[in-house]
């Protein structure tokens, strides 16, 4: 676990009024990834003062440009929670927890942002001011403990850098167990059917070999399952339609457009 802890001196509103609910004020909070390789970040601690009664709070991982928070958000790197499952407390001693979908992959020696988000005007976390005291009273903010800055946005795209701030935070990284064997699951998505176009029948009188016109089929093994199905009754070269319609697990003559399949009588 990578933690970075921000000693405690006051708390910080991120939010529009109630009015503004469709431009919400987010905080950000940028951090450095030094790890060699990068990291796999599985979830981003935060802790707050104040929360909402019903409206939940997000947290997205983006990049940065420039210095400053982008619009990007890495893959996975975002998650919302329920106000019912937020902490608080009046000594920033409980954290909540936003748990990522996914590990989120981070870059080595680039600096990333945590942007902190919500509808809800009630949300306040706990942050740390240079020069000022610590919620206990007990010593002087002296120093940063991590390389990073705080910014505050009115409108989500244009953020303003505050030097001597920073917001309390935990990240945590995952552990992975190296040289030893895994397994993988894969599971075939069910395919959709499709509709081909008019008069999708070729055959040959005397031939049970039936050519099927299927464009972009995909389907370039002769152990390629297929179904043929809604050929109307009657025959086709005297091959029943009960014979054509079907499913086949071998087809031929594997063509970009076309296959062709043995009619089962």
């Amino acid at each position: 676990i990578v933690r970075q802890d921000i000693r405690v001196e006051r708390t910080t509103s991120f939010v529009n009024p109630p009015h503004e609910h469709n431009n919400p004020d987010p905080l950000a909070q940028t951090f450095m990834v030094d790890a060699k390789d990068g990291l796999m970040l599985t979830s981003v601690e935060v802790f707050f003062s104040n929360k909402d009664a019903v409206t939940p709070v997000q947290v997205q991982i983006r990049t940065l440009v420039n210095g400053y928070p982008s619009q990007t958000i890495i893959p996975f790197g975002q998650v919302f929670v329920d106000a019912g499952d937020v902490n608080t407390s009046t000594d920033a001693s409980e954290a909540t927890k936003f748990t990522f979908p996914s590990p989120v992959f981070l870059k080595e020696n680039t600096e990333y942002a945590f942007v902190i988000k919500s509808n809800s005007p009630n949300y306040t976390v706990y942050t740390a001011r240079m020069g000022q005291r610590t919620l206990d009273d007990s010593r002087l903010i002296s120093k940063q403990p991590s390389f990073g800055g705080m910014f505050k946005s009115q409108n989500g795209r244009t953020w303003t850098a505050d030097q001597n701030e920073d917001v309390k935070f935990v990240l945590n990284r995952a552990s992975f167990t190296t040289g030893t064997a895994g397994n993988l699951h894969l599971v075939n998505d069910v395919m959709p059917t499709k509709t081909l176009r008019n008069n999708p029948i070729s055959t040959t009188n005397g031939s049970a070999e039936i050519t099927i016109h299927h464009r972009n089929h995909g389907m370039h093994s002769t152990s390629n399952n297929v179904t043929i199905a809604g050929v109307p009754s009657g025959t086709v070269n005297g091959i029943a339609h009960s014979n054509i319609n079907g499913t086949y697990t071998t087809i031929g003559n594997i063509k970009l457009d076309s296959y062709t399949v043995t009619a089962a009588n």
